[in-house]
């Protein structure tokens, strides 16, 4: 007969010893956690390079067809909400795959709202998908006496800003045109403290709103 064996006692984890496992893993969590949210903002920001990229061949199949002309931030000759350029009925959204399409391609991520927009005091907004990208007045002229710049007619392309990430704000604009004016405030900086600015070359950057001068915005 064999000897029987001595039963082995199984014993838990105790209080204490469970309490240092959570509070190593919420330790780690905390570490974690700013390189997650950094890593989610550079995402959002390529995302966002990425749309500006597409919206500039969008202008530029625009262009071929009128002149070389850029679209108009606000066309005047078009009835209300269908003047400013991201509209979903505007004659920019034929140059996109559909008119909602134009729409979302004109929105940041990080500018997202939950709920269509309507009007923001007396300012166009109405996109179902956020705050769009502010335009560079000069380059997208509204329709008047002046004439658009046209393609290939800038001097230095790559350095003149096109559009801009955008702010939610009081009094929200489509544009802006001089630094010495508070419309350049419309510029937001929702990438890591920094802005995504496409250029009129196509190119696009990361940049703070201060690094924008008006040599930057005067074709």
């Amino acid at each position: 007969m064999y000897p029987l064996r001595p039963k082995t006692v199984q014993h838990g984890f105790s209080l204490v010893e469970l309490l240092v496992v959570v509070a190593i893993i919420g330790i780690m969590i905390a570490l974690l956690l700013p390189s997650i949210t950094q890593y989610r903002k550079l995402s959002s920001a390529s995302v966002c390079s990425g749309q500006m990229r597409q919206l500039y061949t969008v202008l530029v199949s625009y262009a071929g067809d009128n002149n070389g002309e850029f679209y108009p931030a606000f066309n005047e000759s078009l009835p209300g909400d269908q003047a400013v350029w991201y509209y979903k009925l505007a004659p920019l959204s034929a140059y996109a795959s559909s008119g909602k399409q134009l729409q979302k391609l004109s929105v940041c991520p990080e500018s997202r709202s939950p709920a269509p927009l309507g009007i923001d005091n007396g300012q166009y907004v109405n996109n179902d998908y956020g705050y769009p990208y502010v335009v560079n007045y000069n380059v997208m002229r509204n329709n008047g006496t002046l004439r658009r710049p046209r393609f290939g007619t800038i001097n230095s392309p790559a350095q003149v800003v096109l559009m801009t990430d955008t702010k939610k704000m009081s009094g929200w604009g489509y544009g802006f045109g001089d630094t010495s004016l508070t419309t350049i405030n419309r510029i937001g900086e929702p990438h890591v403290e920094k802005a995504n600015i496409l250029w009129c070359d196509g190119h696009s950057t990361r940049e703070k709103r201060d690094a924008i001068t008006n040599t930057n915005l005067y074709p």
